[in-house]
């Protein structure tokens, strides 16, 4: 937050395209462009940006402060729009309309980006702590808000509340920033065209990809199936870790979900998300992942395991993944489905991938749970290939805690027609899951749990987002505080006392956890644009 005058002098400069770059730039004596403002600025300066179009390049490389961020924000934000327009501008093939480098501390309101020969905002070299905030990014050449920043220190950049739309290339992606900590959250991105694989929220790059990635309540629709991009790509091309994907609304036509590609240890997490006409798909070697309640509804195959190579038993791991309590209904092909290359052999073990407490409802085809199972559902109730489906893994059993349903969609969801996806009054989704993990030690006014597994939950990545509040036993929700994935312990905020074996989820109503992305009778942030004051 913008800190009082009286603590700091700063000084705040008006743009005008009524003004001279021989101004002062101070009231009533505006500058010309935005660019002779951002070499103007120090800490705690505000620029404020007349209405109207701006046919420049912008190149940032002061810093604010933490106590004294810089601002550039439209001086009528519910008026017309502040256009930065890169038609007919000179750069090279990667320069953006809007230049973020080595700068640290700025934050961005209001502002629409486009027509860029290349990317419409692009951060880079030393960057951290920058805030894009109710943006509208489109026409640019390759991606609409491009991150990759080289040092190792945590960055606290966030990307919210805004639009990426109709880019070339992809929406938003952090490639290759190894500092990690990324926010994208509230966004829409959608009809952007996918060029060279790009996606519409895309994590990852070479060596040194990024860590502590959160993308939430985002809108990802539309976005490059055509050229073989996906609406969401959480780990592409390298290995990360700590990435929460959650509450995101995904559908095509085109393209998938990925959240895929870990290591050490630490946590991957797919949760809450409502995927429409597409599936989640991962590659090996997610070490380890956890998906649980989402809802995935027509796609083509609902859930693909890959490999892009071949190999001998055992085959290519995936590291214990863990697919539980999501909803999975009506695929227009095989529900589940083990992929690869030529002569590709897939560890299919429990050790591998493990299904629980799932919801499924199928078409004309079942799960191809090769070279196990081939689960054929073409009768109309499927109750003896689905029980051989889940008798087939001995001796770990996959799936047996999981059901079908063949009710219609509009007895399970509110309306399912429109994508809301909330339970209807009655859905057999409520009460129908099951905690997420169990205590392995009992404790007495205590405030570490030991788990089955812990990195189902998140601590707030050191103030990224809020920690995850959970439930343990019948205690009320508490937040935690740290998650040791590799010890298997939670340490919560408030002490309590709880029993071996006692549940431990996130917080739910009634007698069990629903399956879903939704919990009846608690409802989630709406992933739609907001207009809210800088956070950082």
């Amino acid at each position: 937050m913008l800190i009082p005058a009286t603590v700091i002098a700063a000084t705040t400069y008006e743009v005008s395209t009524s003004g001279s770059d021989t101004n002062t730039g101070k009231a009533g004596s505006p500058l010309r462009t935005i660019q002779k403002a951002a070499n103007l600025v120090a800490p705690g300066d505000t620029v404020l940006v007349d209405p109207g179009t701006y046919n420049e390049r912008i190149s940032i490389t002061r810093s604010g402060s933490a106590a004294a961020p810089i601002v550039f924000k439209s001086a009528n934000p519910s008026g017309q729009p502040v256009v930065i327009d890169g038609t007919g501008t000179a750069g090279s093939n990667f320069t953006a309309v809007v230049n973020i480098t080595d700068a640290s501390y700025l934050q961005f309101m209001g502002l629409t980006v486009r027509n860029s020969p290349n990317w419409g905002v692009h951060i880079s070299g030393s960057a951290t702590h920058i805030e894009l905030n109710t943006l509208d990014v489109s026409g640019c050449n390759q991606n609409g808000v491009f991150i990759e920043t080289s040092t190792t220190a945590p960055n606290f950049t966030i990307v919210h509340n805004s639009k990426v739309h109709d880019n070339q290339a992809g929406g938003i992606a952090v490639w290759v920033a190894p500092g990690g900590y990324f926010l994208i959250e509230n966004n829409q991105v959608y009809n952007n065209a996918g060029t060279n694989n790009y996606d519409g929220i895309q994590i990852g790059g070479g060596d040194g990809a990024s860590h502590h990635v959160v993308a939430r309540n985002n809108t990802s629709y539309g976005n490059g199936g055509a050229n073989g991009a996906d609406q969401i790509d959480f780990g592409g091309h390298a290995f990360g870790h700590h990435y929460l994907a959650e509450n995101n609304d995904v559908s095509g036509p085109g393209g998938s979900m990925k959240v895929q590609q870990g290591f050490g240890g630490y946590a991957i997490i797919a949760r809450r998300n409502r995927l429409s006409g597409m599936g989640l798909i991962t590659y090996e070697f997610p070490n380890p992942a956890v998906w649980y309640n989402n809802t995935i509804v027509n796609a083509g195959h609902a859930i693909q395991f890959w490999t892009d190579s071949a190999s001998s038993p055992p085959g290519q791991s995936f590291g214990g993944l863990e697919i539980r309590n999501n909803l999975i209904l009506q695929s227009t092909d095989y529900l589940f489905l083990l992929n690869g290359v030529s002569g590709f052999n897939i560890d299919h073990r429990y050790s591998s991938i493990r299904l629980a407490n799932n919801m499924y409802k199928f078409t004309s085809k079942g799960i191809l749970w090769g070279p196990i199972f081939d689960c054929q559902l073409t009768d109309p109730s499927g109750s003896s290939a689905f029980a051989a489906y889940q008798a087939a893994n001995s001796p770990d059993l996959q799936d047996v805690g999981s059901r079908k349903t063949t009710a219609a969609l509009t007895a399970i969801f509110v309306d399912p027609t429109a994508h809301d996806y909330h339970l209807a009054a009655g859905s057999p989704a409520i009460d129908a899951g099951a905690p997420l993990t169990k205590t392995t030690n009992a404790g007495t006014n205590a405030t570490v749990v030991n788990l089955v597994r812990s990195d189902y939950f998140q601590d707030g990545y050191s103030g990224l987002v809020a920690p995850d509040k959970v439930q343990v036993g019948k205690n009320a929700p508490v937040a935690v505080t740290a998650v040791d994935e590799n010890g298997k312990t939670i340490t919560l905020a408030t002490p309590l006392t709880w029993s071996v074996g006692d549940p431990v989820s996130l917080p739910w109503n009634g007698a069990a956890p629903d399956i879903g992305a939704y919990e009846s009778g608690t409802d989630l942030p709406s992933p739609t644009l907001l207009s809210v004051e800088p956070v950082l």
